[in-house]
């Protein structure tokens, strides 16, 4: 699959070029099982970023197709928010986060070559972007902030599962919990993603956004 995101709302034009490996004539639920995916991550990857938006999550990024195929590798080429879109400055932010979760999901599969081995260890997933969301959004995770704290570095290699569950004492956190039910929906959207074979940010020129 081949993702663009054009980004000409901000200053910093850039583009998030995408591929993802489908297979052999993949099927059209395949396809649209991995849109979904990324839409998920996308909204995610926005409501870390933005600060200027209000505390409840938000189910949308606002990113938007400049183009698309239904082959394998799916090609994609996004932007971010329209130029007359507020906050300023929220779509290219969620166009770089979505890039680092990519990125995440992306060492996630190369360390789990075996698709049976990935389900086995997707807590690995998860606390990976756990802690990638703690970096960003330390308000919003409660008790599991303090725990990650400022570690920024990724093991796929630990097995230990991640829970959201508070510690014994602690009060309930309302938006720790949404903030985990949000946690929980990005990681079974990574798990769904087809095998990501590159992932990086291009200049609206470069051929690969047009496909030329």
């Amino acid at each position: 699959m081949t993702v663009a995101i054009d980004t000409r709302a901000g200053t910093n034009v850039e583009l998030l070029y995408l591929t993802v490996d489908l297979g052999e004539r993949p099927l059209l639920n395949t396809v649209s099982a991995n849109a979904a995916a990324l839409s998920t991550l996308a909204a995610y990857a926005s409501n870390l970023t933005s600060s200027a938006l209000p505390e409840r999550w938000s189910h949308e990024s606002g990113l938007r197709i400049v183009r698309t195929s239904l082959a394998s590798p799916w090609v994609t080429v996004i932007s971010d928010l329209a130029a007359n879109s507020r906050p300023l400055g929220y779509g290219v932010a969620g166009l770089y986060g979505l890039h680092r979760l990519l990125q995440i999901v992306m060492n996630w599969q190369n360390h789990r070559a075996d698709l049976a081995e990935r389900h086995l260890h997707l807590e690995a997933l998860r606390d990976a972007m756990l802690r990638e969301s703690v970096l960003k959004r330390p308000e919003s995770f409660g008790s599991e902030s303090r725990s990650t704290g400022e570690q920024s570095a990724v093991s796929f290699t630990h097995a230990g599962p991640v829970t959201g569950e508070p510690e014994p004492g602690q009060p309930y956190d309302s938006q720790a919990d949404e903030a985990q039910q949000h946690l929980d929906s990005a990681t079974a959207a990574g798990q769904e993603l087809g095998q990501i074979t590159a992932v990086e940010m291009i200049a609206p020129d470069d051929p690969r956004a047009t496909g030329t």
